[in-house]
């Protein structure tokens, strides 16, 4: 990659021309909205031309998906590009001379990496998605050599064939990734399980909005659950309220995923969360409101209970303390302590 092995010129291109649905070269997001772009371009002009590659009787888009598409807004007619005409470039094709439509080239990949790097830090879906194009070419040994060179940052051979495997929970699981509802860490992790098993935590993961460490939470919990039943993870879903809660439409996700979370903690420790219940039940029977607090230990693997109240003044301060005073000389407090 040392010598450049295209030739660019620039040109209006008639966006008819453009082939939008050819997004072999696409690495930036989707769903950016081209709204603010287009009017950019309408009052500043288009700063940064779009790279565009002619083949055949039309032209893909190497970089600029969201220029092209912010132009279509303005109802533009042409568009400004920089156009690699395959006619004198020294590219070849993998496995024969001649461009075909599922063909991706190395040196426009690079260029097309390249320019979305260098305008912004790529997002983890980005990087992942650049990674798998470029793992047709290079082993992630090589890739973590030329990192610099090709993300204008160094990148390690454990993260890059990490990234890899994650990449292979595609479409659906970047989706996830990319709207928030997966996480790095819990991704990793089901990227070593099998198919089957893959979906239906996506499906899971999918219909709530859950931290990183609840996710991760959900997935040892549900494979433990499935590994003690012996039963598959689609019929421990099946066979519990978890389904029916995903399927409410009328519950916020908010909700939604602490009724989810709660029925993956019952199924998993049957005991323990009805010991958890009790207790619930016994504070809230105490009467303190929502400002006073009392938090049994985790799991009731210590004996420490936590009380605690926030108050703006003293006046606040003064009701919450005289509540917890209350409280203690009411047998239910003595209950939560010896359950």
């Amino acid at each position: 990659m040392s010598e450049r092995l295209y030739e660019l010129k620039i040109s209006d291109v008639d966006l008819t021309d453009i082939d939008l649905a050819d997004d072999r070269y696409r690495i930036s997001h989707s769903q950016t909205n081209t709204a603010l772009l287009a009017q950019s371009i309408l009052e500043i002009g288009l700063v940064n031309p779009v790279v565009l590659l002619l083949v055949h009787d039309k032209h893909i888009i190497i970089s600029g998906f969201n220029r092209v598409k912010a132009h279509l807004l303005n109802k533009a007619l042409t568009i400004t590009a920089r156009v690699i005409n395959p006619e004198t470039s020294k590219q070849k094709a993998i496995g024969s001379g001649a461009i075909k439509s599922e063909t991706i080239y190395i040196d426009y990949l690079v260029l097309a990496i390249g320019a979305a790097c260098f305008k912004h830090q790529l997002s983890q879906v980005e990087l992942i998605k650049s990674l798998i194009k470029l793992s047709v070419f290079m082993d992630a040994g090589h890739i973590a050599h030329k990192s610099g060179t090709l993300f204008n940052t160094q990148l390690n051979q454990k993260y890059i064939d990490e990234l890899i495997a994650i990449g292979q929970l595609q479409p659906q699981g970047l989706a996830l990734l990319e709207s928030g509802h997966l996480s790095i860490k819990a991704a990793k992790k089901l990227s070593v399980l099998n198919g089957p098993d893959v979906l239906v935590f996506l499906m899971l993961l999918g219909a709530v909005k859950a931290s990183t460490s609840v996710q991760l939470e959900m997935i040892l919990y549900l494979t433990e659950i499935s590994k003690r039943d012996k039963l598959s993870l689609k019929s421990v879903i099946q066979s519990s309220e978890i389904e029916t809660i995903i399927d409410d439409e009328n519950i916020d996700l908010i909700t939604k995923t602490q009724q989810v979370r709660d029925c993956i903690y019952q199924l998993r420790f049957p005991e323990l969360f009805k010991a958890r219940q009790d207790v619930k039940q016994k504070i809230n029977s105490l009467g303190l409101g929502r400002a006073v607090k009392i938090e049994p230990p985790p799991n009731f693997e210590a004996q420490q209970f936590t009380f605690s109240f926030t108050a703006k003044t003293y006046k606040q301060f003064v009701r919450h303390f005289n509540k917890l005073t209350t409280a203690v000389q009411d047998l239910k407090l003595k209950d939560i302590f010896s359950a």
